[in-house]
């Protein structure tokens, strides 16, 4: 507590044992400088921490979602090549069908 304060407070009709006690109790509640370097640091380490597990959690949840890509990429190639194979197949089989139409078309047309 300062000087001007102390007298102050004396002149406002404090007693001198209220102005030391005042005063005491003052000293004891306010912080020190050491108590806010104290709190920034452990502040500093405690953002640290957090950026480093927000950096960890962004990786893993990178690496999760290429794997996830990279699965979806494969099941899809599967999937083309499966719908590719069922395409040749009715391709095939259509252009037997028409074949078997023609040729049974120019017997009827032959044959007569």
């Amino acid at each position: 507590m300062s000087a001007s304060a102390i007298l102050k407070l004396q002149r406002s009709g404090f007693t001198q044992e209220q102005v030391e006690a005042l005063a005491e109790f003052m000293d004891t509640q306010a912080a020190s400088k050491a108590d806010l370097e104290a709190v920034a640091h452990r502040l500093e380490t405690k953002i640290t921490d957090v950026r480093n597990e927000l950096k960890a959690d962004i990786a893993e949840a990178r690496t999760e979602t290429k794997a996830g890509l990279a699965e979806t990429k494969a099941d899809l190639k599967a999937e083309m090549a499966a719908v590719r194979v069922d395409v040749i197949r009715w391709v095939v089989g259509l252009s037997m069908a028409q074949l078997a139409l023609m040729v049974g078309i120019l017997v009827k047309v032959m044959g007569n």
